[in-house]
């Protein structure tokens, strides 16, 4: 997918619009789905894209970035440690799901595939980046959220959506082949959870 500049056409004439760096193109359909296209910046990181107010927002949302286009980023960032910090060229056209658009296909997905998988936990977030680009590679779409447990906070790597229960217990023997984890387990994603992700599956 490629973010090209457009034209408008009015009574006076033809406007030519430009289309820079670090912008996000108006959205286009793609089979059925809503895209836009950011156009990266010389030594932009997928962190900070995604920390880009047109963007997501929120540079822990970089896995939204890097799901939608692991098939033109996989062979430009090789180490799964440093996925989300790596420089990236300028140029590159990426995909991206307007965050009204997720939202409105989560009420829908989320009723369809309410489950997901806890992959595993850590106290610091970059501490599961690489799994989570190693799952991504595998076609997974992955998330981070946080729990507190006896006082302490936990940062959990998730792996969703799926149908029931069943489905997400049979994939966590393929996840445990792709990533080394102890104890992953399977189930229902609470409902902001669904709301802020399950649009995003494609």
């Amino acid at each position: 997918m490629r973010c090209s500049a457009w034209w408008k056409v009015f009574a006076a004439g033809v406007v030519f619009s430009v289309v820079l760096a670090g912008s996000v193109c108006p959205a286009e359909e793609e089979d059925g789905l809503s895209f836009g296209i950011y156009i990266t910046r010389e030594k932009e990181t997928l962190r900070q894209i995604a920390k880009h107010p047109e963007v997501y927002n929120g540079g822990l949302l970089w896995p939204l970035v890097y799901y939608l286009n692991v098939k033109e980023l996989g062979p430009l960032l090789k180490d799964p440690a440093k996925v989300p910090d790596t420089p990236l060229p300028s140029g590159l056209n990426l995909a991206v799901i307007p965050v009204k658009e997720a939202r409105s296909r989560a009420q829908k997905q989320g009723v369809a595939r309410p489950f997901a998988v806890n992959v595993r936990s850590a106290k610091d977030f970059r501490d599961l980046d690489a799994d989570a680009a190693r799952l991504m590679n595998h076609g997974y779409y992955v998330y981070y959220t946080i729990n507190k447990t006896n006082k302490v906070k936990w940062r959990r790597l998730r792996a969703g959506f799926f149908a029931d229960k069943a489905e997400a217990e049979r994939e966590i023997g393929r996840i445990r082949g792709i990533v080394k984890v102890d104890a992953p387990w399977a189930e229902k994603a609470e409902a902001w959870e669904i709301l802020l992700h399950a649009g995003y599956l494609l």
